[in-house]
């Protein structure tokens, strides 16, 4: 469990991460600054066993419809840090990220995001992995 509140944080300080190294130019310094990068956190997918962190497929699907019709750039993480650092010019940045490895992520998520080809971040705890509605390695 440890481990687990370890990479959350990792991954909230990575999504509101704000370069402000002295060595650069006031120009370059202002767009940095001025980057954001949307984080979306899911964990079970159609699986309405358990309500509190499951989303339906329906609902999944509307947030990767919205992201792809309002021309959002659904980078991983490190892409997304990437973004934050550089000097690219300022566009609309979005991360998704999966907690658990759940069976629902490979089963219903997968195909959804194949479809709309976004890339996601997959973090899971070690313990769990093949015990029951876990994948397995």
């Amino acid at each position: 469990m440890k481990l687990h509140k370890i990479l959350i944080l990792i991954l909230l300080v990575g999504c509101i991460a704000n370069n402000t190294e002295n060595v650069e130019s006031q120009e370059n310094k202002a767009v940095k600054d001025n980057k954001e990068v949307v984080c979306f956190l899911y964990h079970r997918f159609g699986d309405s066993r358990h309500p509190s962190t499951n989303i339906s497929l329906k609902d999944f699907e509307a947030h990767l419809n919205y992201l792809k019709t309002n021309d959002f750039n659904v980078l991983t993480l490190s892409k997304a840090i990437d973004y934050l650092k550089s000097d690219q010019t300022l566009k609309k940045v979005a991360v998704l990220t999966i907690d658990d490895r759940f069976n629902s992520f490979y089963n219903n998520a997968v195909p959804l995001l194949m479809k709309y080809n976004f890339p996601a971040n997959l973090f899971i705890n070690t313990e769990t992995v093949g015990s029951t509605d876990n994948l397995g390695w």
